[in-house]
């Protein structure tokens, strides 16, 4: 997901007249009773001023968590 976030970003960082970028990603999960349902697996915004300070060329995608202006990611992402 981060590296398919790099292709969505990359290309909005050069327009101009963005304030601000909100993505949310939706994965199928299924629950402890074997329902399945779409929900938001990580979801993050990141601003114009924060775009232009990224070199893409070298971005190393584990750094979304900490380059982008708020991140939150569910659970089942970290599950081993």
């Amino acid at each position: 997901m981060w590296m398919d976030s790099v292709k969505i970003l990359e290309p909005l960082s050069k327009v101009n007249n963005i304030k601000q970028i909100n993505v949310a990603w939706q994965l199928p999960l299924v629950d402890k009773y074997g329902n399945e349902k779409d929900a938001t697996v990580m979801k993050f915004s990141i601003d114009k001023a924060t775009l232009d300070k990224i070199n893409w060329d070298k971005f190393l995608t584990e750094n979304f968590p900490e380059v982008v202006n708020s991140y939150d990611e569910h659970p089942a992402l970290s599950k081993k």
